[in-house]
This record gives C-alpha cells, structure tokens and sequence, in this order.
C-alpha cells in the first residue's frame, strides 16, 4: 500500500522537525481518515450564524520531551474554507502515531482553536469564532478566580498562584489595545492601601507566567504582571507564577486588589510544623486546617465575591524573622536573668503566703493551637 501525497508531505514535515537522538519522534502510518467540523460566527449582539468562507486549519502535533513536561511540537497542517453551511471537511489525513489534532481558526486577528482529538476519533462538532473589541469590559463579564499559596520561610514569604480568567460575554477582549489585565499578586499594605502593585521589573520578568492559550505575553509595568494577549470568552485563560516577598520583622501585613471582580478567591498559608505562625485574613471566610508531612496549611475560601478595587489583606504574626541579636548572646542574658529571679521568687512567694489565691489560674489569652485567632471580629469570621 502507498502514501497518500499528504501522508507524504508529513513525513517531509517530521523529517524537518527531527528531534535530537532519544528523543520520541512521531511516527506516520500509510492510513489516512477525515475530519470534519462546523465554523460558527458569533455576532457583537451574540446571534450566531455559519462562518460562511472562513478559513480553518487542521493541526496535527507531538509532544517533544524535555523540562517542564516537555512542549508541543507541530508536525502536520492543512487547511480549507467554510462552505455556505459553515461546514469545513479535511480529506486524507494522515494518521500520525501519538499525534493530538485539533482546529484552528483565525478571526479578526485571533486564532480559535477547538478542543483536541486523536486521528479516527470523533472531532469536535462545532468551532466558535468571536469578534474582537478593545474596549474594557463593563461590569462584571471578565472575572477571575484565584487561589494564592503563601508558605511562610525563615527569610521570606514564597507565594504561588494560580489564576484563572472567565469571560462570560460574546466578545473577545483585546487587552493588548488597551493598559492590559493587571494579575493581582500580594504586596505590603500602608494606611489600608496597597502601596505598589508588586515587587517586579520592567519589561519580562524573570521566571514570568506564560498564558495557558499561548496567545499574547506577561510583562512588568509598574511592578505588576501584566497581560497583554486576547481574552476570549470562556474561562481556558489560565496563569501560575511563584515569587516571593521578604520580610524583616516578626510580623508582615500584606494584600492584593484587582481591577476586575475575583469570584472565588482562596488564601492558603502553609508553615512548618512547629513554628507557630499566626495568620489572619482580614475579611469573612471559611477556614480549612490541616497537616501534612510535617506541614501545617490553613486554607481560607473568601465568603462572597471580590469587588473590584476592594483590598484584601493577610496579617502574619510570629514570623521566623532574624534577630539583630546573636542567638549565643540572648540564650546567655536568659540564663543570668533566670538564675537571678528564682531568689526573688521566692521571698515574694513568703510574703503572699497568707493572701488570696483569687487570681491563680489566670493567664493571658492566646490564639488557638493552630495559630489562628479565636476571638471573633466584627466582619470576620472566627477560624476553628
């Protein structure tokens, strides 16, 4: 049995793109199939009609080993147009072992691409296409959804998050023609503000989020991470990014506002077993705690949405901050001070000998064993 033409332009295309010797390579069989799909053009007042005339491709790519889980490499493409019922067919396609394949089309300057499928599998029914505005959303129809990890170090505090942009409208932001989509990320509070945006520098910061869509970039602008790129209706825009913020008191006061709604924020703080940090979100939430390996983690789940501009704060007490004073130099001043009292304990324990014992027992209040408050405050919840 021979290959079909396009079967052989794709073991042309894989012979270009060979990877180095190890590594896995796609492999093409002598089958072909076909694929088809529907192309549907949504309108600014969110109708929808067939994507008459519109060009869609066919992607077909493996994934290439290396860090990080390794990347997708393309390894196949073909493309055709849209006929009067929006209906695009793709015709002896090759059938590459390992391949993922899905649909892309591009519109008004952004690519579209549909969920992918294996060669021989059912393809996805429909691909949705949507116009393109500059304009910043009204209201809430762009929103995000966040969880934020704070791990509590002997130097710094190290924050993960995952952030996840929702578009609930019938138009794709172009936040590139505009200030862009600021990510919140935590930051010291002055006078209840937030005093800057972040800690990062300009231009690409080191270690910056890439966009889950691959479309568009994250930059530094007046020490946040800003988006740059298309948001398309949907919630498949997605960021995870680490950096970490340094302290040097036993006590830290940080927060985040967002220029859009957060509809679900959840705030993790984590420590070592042991160290007694205190943590407390100053705003009603539910708490979580929990140990694990050693690890103690408290996770808060924000009550109610997040408005936009509002601040959110996190207040850490007994951090595991650097004294300016040697460690040998007060575990000595402790020793002198003690062995100094015990006389003046005792002859204080004479004299009251024969008063009340009214106030045996009593001690100040600390927080519970978990290191959360336990006394309740106006507009926050008490933490079990």
């Amino acid at each position: 049995m021979t290959l079909t033409s396009a079967a052989l332009l794709a073991v042309f295309a894989l012979a270009q793109h060979a990877g180095a010797p190890g590594e896995t390579e796609a492999v093409v069989t002598n089958r072909t199939v076909t694929a088809s799909t529907r192309l549907v053009q949504v309108l600014p007042d969110g109708r929808s009609a067939a994507g008459v005339g519109l060009r869609a491709w066919l992607l077909a790519s493996v994934n290439k080993p290396g860090p990080h889980g390794g990347s997708q490499e393309l390894v196949h493409r073909m493309s055709a147009l849209a006929g009067p019922d929006g209906q695009v067919s793709f015709t002896d396609v090759p059938v590459i072992e390992g391949a993922q394949y899905h649909f892309e089309a591009p519109y008004q300057g952004v690519p579209y691409r549909s969920g992918a499928f294996e060669a021989g599998q059912s393809a996805p029914p429909e691909l949705r296409v949507f116009p393109v505005s500059a304009e910043r959303p009204i209201g809430d129809t762009v929103r995000f959804r966040m969880q934020v990890v704070v791990e509590v170090t002997e130097a710094y505090l190290s924050v993960t998050q995952h952030v996840r942009v929702e578009n609930t409208g019938t138009i794709t932001w172009d936040a590139d023609a505009t200030r862009g989509l600021r990510l919140p990320t935590l930051s010291y509070v002055a006078l209840d503000r937030v005093a800057a945006w972040g800690i990062f520098p300009e231009g690409r910061p080191v270690g910056s989020p890439r966009p889950s869509t691959g479309l568009g970039r994250v930059v530094g602008e007046s020490g946040a991470l800003v988006f740059r790129g298309p948001v398309a209706p949907g919630n498949g825009l997605f960021f995870q990014f680490r950096y970490d913020v340094p302290y040097g008191r036993e006590s830290a006061r940080v927060g985040l506002v967002s220029d859009i709604p957060i509809e679900e924020l959840v705030v993790t703080v984590r420590e070592p077993v042991g160290h007694d940090v205190t943590s407390e979100l100053e705003r009603r939430h539910r708490a979580f705690p929990r140990e694990e390996e050693g690890v103690g983690q408290v996770d808060a789940l924000v009550e109610g949405r997040v408005a936009a501009g509002e601040l959110v704060t996190l207040r850490l007490g007994r951090l595991p901050a650097e004294s300016a004073v040697p460690r040998r130099l007060t575990a000595g001043v402790s020793i002198v001070l003690l062995l100094c009292a015990i006389p003046w304990v005792a002859g204080l324990r004479r004299r009251l000998s024969g008063g009340t014992a009214a106030n045996a027992g009593v001690r100040p209040s600390r927080g519970g064993d978990d290191g959360l408050r336990t006394d309740p405050q106006p507009g926050v919840a008490p933490q079990a």
